[in-house]
């Protein structure tokens, strides 16, 4: 009978972990951890400027595109800000030693346009300059604007 006692309590010590291998793993773990949650917000910080990247893209887009529109259905261009109504006929920017950040134009509507850069952003007039609206959104910053 001593034997068999003697027996089950070998097996039972031979099961579960010391405090030493307890300490050793959880230490593992945590720097694998640290390691995860430094790599997981990288990744999250990417993606966070790939949004803003792409949200300045999607507006910057948007505003070219109306512009474009807007000016391709116009007449009477006018290079530079005119605040007469319509501009002087098509004075264009291709005669001028450089060329303009300001474009004036009458709308397919009939509206006395002007487009602008002013500081950076864009800004367009529909009451011949006396007030401006921007364009772009507070985000975008637009370095250089020039009208061929």
């Amino acid at each position: 009978m001593n034997i068999f006692f003697l027996e089950k309590s070998k097996v039972r010590s031979a099961k579960g972990f010391s405090l030493v291998e307890l300490l050793i793993s959880i230490s593992i773990f945590v720097v694998i951890l640290t390691f995860s949650m430094g790599s997981l917000l990288s990744v999250l910080d990417a993606g966070r400027k790939a949004r803003s990247l792409k949200s300045v893209m999607t507006n910057l887009n948007f505003t070219t595109e109306i512009m474009s529109r807007e000016i391709k259905f116009g007449r009477n261009y006018y290079c530079g800000i005119s605040s007469s109504f319509p501009p002087p006929p098509n004075t264009n920017c291709t005669g001028q030693a450089s060329p303009g950040t300001a474009i004036s134009f009458v709308s397919s509507e009939g509206v006395n346009t002007i487009y602008r850069k002013s500081g950076n952003i864009i800004e367009k007039s529909i009451d011949s300059g006396s007030s401006y609206l921007a364009v772009t959104a507070p985000e975008v910053t637009v370095t250089d604007m020039r009208f061929y």
